[in-house]
């Protein structure tokens, strides 16, 4: 049953010569930004208040951001089936509602441990609830034959507010301190998040009277089994899940440290913010990009170049001596980084069907978590040991290699 009444505007839509899957997209560009584009982007400048104002070690800091992922993808497995079944409006809603009180929590927090508390139980919970999962799901339900370039497009919004929210959260923090920077950003996902997602979310085509890619003579596919059985058992869905979580695990481990890492290049804060934006920026193109070339290429292919030019983007990071060559880098880095993002979901959707698309996709993120909550704590671990960003960052470059192998071994599709 659809969570909304759609009679009138099912009329409305059907007759319009503009696609309304579009307006699907546009939101899940909004919630994907607003979701884990603000956090992880944000996430870096307050590294240093952690350390400076409540006495976390760089090893304790950098687990803030992986625990966090952790739960979003437990939390996620729990509303999966509520967003394949049709609630998906009533979920994103209450998502934005308890990451912004866990926003305002956080702000009041006068310890690391309460501060930790909330970031980690409110924020996790409500980023699940309106972030990736269910924004992939919607576009993913919307699309067939476009799904590629359409995800790429909605997964644009994470790289545009990465682009956007360091300038705005070195702004925030010196003009009206770091405590109500997070008091700012909770109103903004009330004021202009949840209303959006309250009046232009509709889960399924079908309900409006419409099919997918607007194509009236679209045919569904056969359903296949609404079980998980089968998921477990093919050999592809493991593989996708190695593969990704080591892509992803880089992204957080650079982004989290760039800042820092730039620093110890004598490149200054504002400079190193620059940086961090540069990641996001490109990585809006490289989605753009990949997922346009996915549409003609094999995805094999496609993630074949993407991971090569990921460990070669990284290498020039990790061999930088200033600010231009760590720029050069960081734009090969993100450009690929950026295509990989919708590839994951397209792969997914075309292995498992759409009808079941959350739950793998849940399933497949939570199962990423070991790797990616271990890694980013562990090379804060090497970087307190060694006092080298370059120690701590090489064995990322293994880490690609093993991509590579990966990609080649991912089987076929069943005919």
């Amino acid at each position: 049953m659809s969570d909304v009444n759609l009679s009138s505007s099912a009329v409305t839509a059907k007759d319009s010569k503009f696609f309304y899957g579009w307006k699907i997209v546009f939101v899940a560009m909004l919630c994907q930004g607003m979701s884990l584009g603000l956090f992880s982007s944000a996430y870096s400048f307050y590294i240093p208040i952690l350390e400076n104002e409540f006495g976390a070690s760089r090893s304790q800091s950098s687990m803030g951001l992986s625990v966090l992922m952790l739960l979003v993808s437990i939390v996620a497995i729990f509303f999966s089936k509520a967003i394949d079944k049709g609630a998906v409006k009533a979920v994103m809603a209450g998502g934005v509602i308890i990451a912004s009180v866990g926003l305002v929590a956080v702000s009041l927090s006068d310890s690391l441990f309460m501060m930790a508390l909330w970031f980690w139980l409110l924020c996790g919970s409500g980023l699940a609830m309106y972030g990736a999962m269910p924004s992939a799901a919607l576009v993913n339900n919307w699309f067939d034959k476009k799904r590629s370039i359409a995800l790429g497009i909605g997964q644009t919004g994470m790289s545009f507010a990465g682009f956007c929210i360091p300038f705005i959260i070195v702004l925030l923090i010196n003009s009206i301190g770091w405590r109500m920077a997070l008091v700012a950003i909770a109103a903004v996902l009330l004021i202009l998040v949840l209303p959006i997602i309250l009046k232009f979310v509709v889960k399924h085509p079908q309900d409006m009277g419409l099919k997918p890619d607007g194509n009236p003579d679209y045919v569904p596919v056969p359903t296949q089994s609404d079980a998980l059985g089968d998921v477990f058992s093919d050999r592809f869905f493991w593989i996708v899940v190695a593969i990704f979580s080591l892509i992803y695990t880089s992204s957080t481990t650079i982004t989290m440290n760039m800042i820092a890492f730039a620093g110890s290049l004598s490149i200054s804060p504002e400079d190193g913010a620059l940086l961090v934006s540069a990641i996001a920026g490109v990585a809006f193109f490289g989605k753009l990009f990949f997922g346009w070339l996915n549409t003609h290429w094999g995805s094999k292919v496609v993630l074949l170049i993407i991971v090569s030019a990921l460990g070669i983007g990284w290498t020039v990071m990790i061999t930088s001596q200033g600010f231009y060559e760590l720029l050069g880098g960081i734009i090969i880095y993100s450009f690929a980084f950026g295509g990989s993002i919708p590839l994951q979901a397209t792969l997914i959707a075309d292995r498992f069907g759409s009808h079941r698309f959350a739950r793998v996709y849940g399933v497949n993120s939570l199962l990423m978590m070991p790797v990616f909550a271990v890694i980013p704590p562990l090379v804060g671990v090497i970087y307190d040991q060694s006092n080298s960003y370059v120690t701590m960052l090489q064995p990322f470059i293994a880490g690609f290699v093993l991509c590579f192998i990966l990609v080649l071994a991912l089987p076929k599709k069943p005919a």
